[in-house]
């Protein structure tokens, strides 16, 4: 693909991750993994992965470098090429640090950025 999505706010910066837990393609291999993660964070996880639909072709789980669990899914979006990334950065007894959405335009450049 070539594009960097998640670039946004501060997610994916050189050095910003520490360990990745997973990166699936379908909703149904997302819960299959949440085992993987810290105990505290597993019912914030699940929360997170069931609010998206069966559109969504991307989840994954980082630890970023400050502890926090940075959880991701990816949406394609109504243009052909854009895509959507709602994140949730969830502390190690998992409460949420901070929620928010980046929008990207068929080039793989960020258009938006909504806290959520």
């Amino acid at each position: 693909m070539g594009m960097k999505y998640g670039q946004g706010k501060y997610y994916g910066t050189r050095g910003s991750i520490v360990q990745t837990y997973y990166g699936v393609p379908t909703k149904s291999a997302a819960k299959s993994m949440i085992p993987l993660l810290p105990d505290a964070v597993r019912k914030t996880a699940r929360s997170f992965i069931d609010k998206g639909s069966n559109l969504y072709d991307r989840f994954s789980a980082h630890e970023d470098t400050s502890g926090n669990i940075v959880l991701t899914k990816e949406k394609p979006g109504n243009v052909q090429g854009s895509r959507a990334i709602y994140f949730l950065i969830v502390d190690s007894n998992g409460n949420k640090v901070d929620s928010y959405k980046e929008t990207y335009d068929p080039q793989g450049n960020l258009v938006h950025s909504k806290e959520k």
